[in-house]
């Protein structure tokens, strides 16, 4: 049985002259399909390198998305929030297949299987970085700072100006 192409995904953009278009996304651009896969990837195995590859794009075409879409940057961190209790999971079952704990009653062969290729160090620095980043975002939480215009700082001086005016005056009467 062949396999079949996935039909081509479009977005809405908006043209030069200002109308509502519907355009094809390209082969290189990140669509919702790559987004969809990259974020379940992401969220079974906290790899964004792997997830980027199973996407079929490249993590530095993630990381950029990230920083420029903060919707998607949501999805990214819950992705990772589901990630981290499978990896805490698969540590401990790691410890327990390899004596250092005394292994559970129900813990089947299945659980045991999951361990193929499992990289205990890897998994301990994935989770003290996200712990890490999770950290350093809690100080900076809230929107970013926007960037007054022009007009907007030249109107605030003004007015500011005004009032210092106006106070003299009243002083000086």
């Amino acid at each position: 049985m062949d396999e079949q192409p996935d039909p081509p995904e479009f977005r809405v953009t908006r043209g030069g002259d200002g109308r509502l278009r519907k355009v094809r996304v390209r082969r290189t651009e990140i669509g919702a399909r790559k987004r969809r896969a990259f974020l379940d990837h992401l969220a079974a195995t906290s790899n964004v390198v792997a997830s980027a590859r199973v996407a079929g794009a490249c993590a530095g075409s993630f990381h950029r998305l990230r920083r420029r879409d903060p919707e998607f940057a949501a999805e990214w961190d819950a992705a990772l929030g589901q990630a981290e209790p499978r990896l805490d999971g698969k540590l401990i079952l790691w410890a327990e297949t390899r004596g250092k704990t005394a292994p559970r009653a129900d813990m089947g062969e299945a659980e045991a299987d999951d361990l193929d290729g499992f990289d205990p160090e890897l998994a301990l620095r994935i989770l003290s970085l996200h712990r890490k980043r999770r950290a350093d975002r809690g100080e900076r939480r809230g929107p970013r700072p926007r960037v007054a215009t022009r007009e907007e700082v030249d109107a605030a001086v003004l007015k500011a100006l005004k009032k210092i005016a106006t106070r003299l005056d009243r002083e000086g009467k």
